[in-house]
Order: C-alpha cells, then sequence, then structure tokens
C-alpha cells in the first residue's frame, strides 16, 4: 500500500527516480509507476531490479551488461529529505479499497509480487527471525 500511495501522489509527473528499487517498497513502486505510465528511472542492485526505462546500479554494475544503445553516465550526489508535514515522516495509511486495488493488480497478473519462500504454519514464528528476498507465504 505504501508504494501505491507513493505513486498515485505523484500526480501529472512524467518520470520518476526510485531510490531503493530492488527492495520491498521500491520493486513495488517501480511496477506501479510504469502501470500509471511514468518513466521509471530506479536506483539499486541491477541484478534483482525489475524492468525499468534507465538504470542507476550503485552497487553492481557492469557497462557490458547495458543495450549498445544505452546512456550511461557516471552519477555522484548527495540530498536530504525533510518534511514540515509530520505525517509525510511517519509513514502513510492505508485502506480497505486498497488492498483490494492491489489484490485485483496481483490476480490479474499485473503486479508480480515475489515469492522468496513457503513455511508451514508450525514455523511462522522463524519468518521473523530473518529477512530475505520476496515475499513469505505462510501455508496454512
Amino acid at each position: 500500500m505504501t508504494a501505491l500511495q507513493l505513486v498515485e501522489s505523484l500526480g501529472v509527473a512524467e518520470s520518476v527516480l526510485i531510490v531503493g528499487a530492488s527492495g520491498g517498497v521500491g520493486s513495488f513502486a517501480v511496477q506501479l509507476a510504469r502501470a500509471a505510465g511514468k518513466r521509471v528511472i530506479p536506483i539499486g542492485r541491477g541484478d534483482s531490479l525489475v524492468e525499468a526505462d534507465a538504470l542507476i546500479d550503485l552497487v553492481s554494475a557492469d557497462r557490458s551488461s547495458f543495450e549498445a544503445n544505452a546512456r550511461y553516465a557516471p552519477l555522484a550526489f548527495n540530498t536530504n529529505y525533510v518534511s514540515a508535514d509530520p505525517a509525510q515522516n511517519f509513514g502513510l495509511k492505508g485502506s480497505r479499497e486498497m488492498l483490494v486495488r492491489l489484490a485485483s493488480m496481483v490476480q490479474s497478473g499485473d503486479l508480480e509480487v515475489p515469492i522468496g519462500r513457503r513455511v508451514p504454519l508450525r514455523d511462522a514464528a522463524d519468518v521473523f527471525a530473518g529477512h530475505g528476498p520476496g515475499k513469505t507465504v505462510i501455508i496454512m
């Protein structure tokens, strides 16, 4: 729901730079922004990024992996974001309606949810002990 709220708050923006695009919220933000017709420029690890219009890989970039017609330029900058609105500094609030919309997108295949592992209910407590790629499905 966080990614959906962020993408919907973009308004008429044509392009969006997504920092942490290979992470949980970021990977959904990339998919949702593309579905909204935005030009997506992700920052994250290239080997785990979903399809995008451009790529900024700060960790594992290999120039030979870029297509011959792709443009590549080194980029270095530092930025800080602080909002005067306290609500923006603490997160976003989801709703049932948003959850239903997201579930519908997953069911139709418009939103891909990577499944990292499946565990039986008896091992559910172990899910919180570590963090891995993708979402965890608890089998009941």
